[in-house]
């Protein structure tokens, strides 16, 4: 299947959106706990707020297996991945797509 230049266009730009209205619902969580960072406990919480309850159980057991550590170097110095909101970001995209 072939998609438009236009149609990948709009895609990109509702995902976008999408993004940015569940950082702002989450935002909104981290203020009520009087945080000025975004926990993925309130990405969750955002996502169960916006009726999207059945991509949190994924979500959180992918992001854990995601967060394990992980051994790197000739030292197997013990590591986690990125542990930014941006992560959940991808990790939402994915499950959508």
């Amino acid at each position: 299947v072939q998609f438009g230049k236009e149609v990948k266009l709009a895609f990109q730009r509702s995902a976008g959106i999408f993004i940015m209205y569940l950082t702002a619902c989450a935002n909104e969580f981290s203020k009520e706990n009087k945080r000025q960072t975004i926990l993925p406990e309130d990405i969750f919480k955002a996502l169960e707020e916006l009726d999207f309850d059945d991509f949190v159980d994924p979500l959180k057991s992918y992001y854990s297996l995601y967060m394990k550590p992980t051994r790197i170097g000739s030292k197997n110095r013990l590591t986690a991945r990125g542990r930014t909101s941006s992560v959940l970001s991808r990790l939402i995209l994915y499950f959508l797509c």
